[in-house]
């Protein structure tokens, strides 16, 4: 055993390989459903440095690893958090209040139990189980203080995310469900045949069912196209609308009746396929400047990021690694395919110029001291930095030839990868400081806090869940996103399908992460 320590010990990067294997196995096992993912990891590299001082992830593996995983986060929340962000301030505040105000109840944990100020901002981190408020924390202490943090935070994080998966399954059953909007449910295409005196225009139809409409084509007498807006559906027109499953009868009971003949059937005039946005020209262009109706005939209905899919229109704005529906005529298809470029291998892959960069700009924000009265300077470090300037360029997509967004798959790789890497670090750094800790029973203290911070933070955003009408599976995206708990979330969407689950998420998430960075770093300074 001394020789495999004393190699692990001289080859850091052999140690780096088994701690993420060993993390990955430990994260991997399910107890009633429920695993704790990359935070094995942190677990694996705790146990390490337990077993042997000397076994400890050099520093610069965990701040690349932070520096990815934020960014990551950044760029992919930019778009949801503008597009929410007038809507939802008040949410907002609510969320960026109550993180703030659970600071002060972790230095009162601290200061009856009397815990060191890193000890302190780790439980706090831990309870709500966030990764880059825990570095922003070890940033601040000197080089021989740096594992307390991990000590606080791996003693709560446990709970931290046990406490919030019992949070969504508790939401689940005491929060009202919101009213169903159609955007709740998945998209499909009916057939209507056209009836009564009403003159309707095609871009009009939207309007009267709250957006979530397309008329994706229209048969009439012997032809069969693409509509402009400015069309008018006739009697006796039969088209294909695309509206939630929810809408349906309302919209045939609108228009029409439902006809024998599903058009969507009939590919020889018009044919529909799906198609990857490859082509880095079309990054943040929005699919109306395109025109594909008048140049091609064709039009964009849906569009599929992630596991979502959604109505397009022409203000939606194309992201890289988009999955489009389109509907053209067939001698125009491949046409069309070289325009968007659809080559799958652009999914798994970023814009390098524009990553790197963005990257570099983050780690420069996150060095520049930002002053707070009454506290001194406070940097956003390694996590912040990276964090603020991707959801700043996650909301631009595109500078001129720079394109700052990542495909959905690639960022969500990063994201893991990033979580990985420091997560190993932190718990090589903390290792022998968690043994002093529970050999002695300090640390049991910090178990206590923790449970109390994780259920006040529950029991909080259920009740503001329930205030603010979002439904249980919009109250199961606020706690996740609060907690900044992608394994919360995971745990969520295996019992919903509703997609205010991960827009609430998207859009809470940037507010809770900031939060908690500089809360953690005034625990340390304060």
């Amino acid at each position: 055993m001394t020789s495999v320590t004393d190699m692990l010990a001289e080859e850091p990067m052999v140690l780096l390989g088994v701690v993420l294997a060993v993390g990955a196995i430990i994260g991997a096992v399910r107890i009633r459903g429920i695993s704790i993912g990359p935070a094995g990891a942190l677990f694996a590299g705790l146990a390490a440095s337990a077993l042997d001082d000397r076994l400890v992830i050099p520093s610069i593996v965990g701040v690349l690893g932070l520096s990815l995983f934020t960014y990551a986060i950044g760029v992919s929340a930019g778009p949801a958090l503008a597009d929410g962000l007038g809507s939802r301030l008040p949410l907002l505040g609510i969320v960026a209040v109550t993180l703030a105000a659970l600071a002060p109840v972790a230095r009162l944990f601290g200061s009856l139990f009397g815990l060191s100020l890193g000890e302190t901002a780790g439980l706090y981190a831990g309870s709500l189980t966030n990764t880059p408020a825990l570095a922003a924390a070890q940033a601040l202490l000197p080089e021989t203080e740096r594992g307390e943090p991990v000590v606080g935070y791996a003693l709560a994080y446990p709970y931290g995310v046990l406490g919030m998966l019992a949070a969504i399954v508790v939401a689940a059953r005491v929060v009202r469900p919101a009213e169903q909007g159609p955007d709740a449910t998945e998209l499909r295409s009916i057939s209507v045949r056209i009836t009564g005196d009403r003159v309707r225009r095609v871009r009009d139809l939207p309007g009267e069912f709250d957006g979530t409409l397309r008329v994706s084509r229209i048969d009439r007498g012997d032809s069969q196209f693409v509509p402009e807006p400015d069309d008018e559906l006739r009697v006796d027109d039969v088209v294909v609308v695309i509206c939630p499953d929810a809408l349906a009868d309302a919209v045939v009971g609108a228009l029409g009746e439902r006809s024998k003949n599903q058009l969507t059937d009939d590919r020889s005039r018009l044919d529909f396929r799906r198609m990857v946005v490859s082509n880095d020209a079309l990054v943040g262009r929005s699919i109306g400047s395109l025109d594909l109706t008048g140049r091609f005939g064709a039009t964009i209905t849906r569009i599929r990021r992630g596991d979502t899919d959604q109505l397009a229109d022409g203000d939606t704005v194309l992201e890289p690694g988009d999955r489009v529906r389109v509907v053209a005529p067939p001698a125009e298809m491949a046409t069309i395919a070289r325009e968007l470029g659809d080559d799958e291998r652009h999914v798994a892959e970023f814009h390098p110029r524009g990553f790197t960069i963005g990257l570099l700009l983050g780690l420069l924000v996150g060095i520049v001291p930002v002053p707070v009265p009454g506290v001194g300077t406070v940097e956003l470090g390694s996590a912040g930095g990276p964090l603020v300037v991707g959801l700043l360029l996650g909301w631009r997509e595109r500078t001129g030839p720079f394109v700052w967004q990542v495909p959905h798959g690639v960022a969500q790789t990063l994201r893991q990868l990033g979580s990985l890497l420091f997560l190993g670090m932190a718990g090589t750094s903390g290792g022998a400081a968690l043994r002093s800790a529970l050999s002695s029973g300090d640390g049991y203290p910090m178990i206590a806090g923790g449970l109390v911070i994780t259920s006040l933070s529950a029991a909080i955003f259920i009740v503001v869940g329930v205030w603010q009408r979002l439904g249980p599976a919009g109250t199961a995206g606020l706690v996740s996103g609060a907690q900044t708990q992608p394994a919360a979330l995971a745990f969520a969407a295996e019992r919903t399908s509703d997609p205010r689950l991960d827009l609430t998420y998207a859009l809470v998430l940037p507010v809770a992460m900031v939060t908690k960075i500089v809360a953690a770093q005034l625990l340390v300074l304060i």
